[in-house]
C-alpha cells in the first residue's frame, strides 16, 4: 500500500500506514474449501427435493389410478339414470 488506508476487523476501526499486503495462500484455502462444501449441500438438498417430488407425483398417480379403478368397477356411469352399454363395431 503506498498510502494510509482506512481498516476495520473486528472491532475499532484504524487508519493503516503504508505497507506491504501478504496474502496467505492457507487462508484462502479455508475460503475455497467452506465454498466446495457449501456446493456439495447444495447439491445435496436440490437432489433431496427432486426425489421427494418424485416420490410425491408417483403417489398422486397411482392414488388416481386406484380411484379410477375403483369406479370403474363400482360401475359408475357419470350420473346418468340409464346404464349405457358401449358395443365394439364388428366387421362380418
Amino acid at each position: 500500500m503506498l498510502n494510509e488506508l482506512p481498516v476495520q476487523v473486528d472491532g475499532e476501526p484504524w487508519l493503516q500506514p503504508p505497507g506491504q499486503v501478504v496474502v496467505l495462500r492457507s487462508a484462502l484455502k479455508v475460503i475455497i474449501t467452506v465454498t466446495v462444501a457449501a456446493a456439495v449441500l447444495a447439491v445435496i438438498v436440490v437432489v433431496v427435493i427432486v426425489v421427494v417430488v418424485v416420490v410425491v407425483v408417483v403417489v398422486v398417480v397411482v392414488v388416481v389410478l386406484v380411484i379410477v379403478l375403483v369406479v370403474a368397477a363400482a360401475g359408475y356411469n357419470g350420473g346418468l339414470r340409464a346404464k349405457v352399454n358401449i358395443v365394439p363395431w364388428c366387421h362380418g
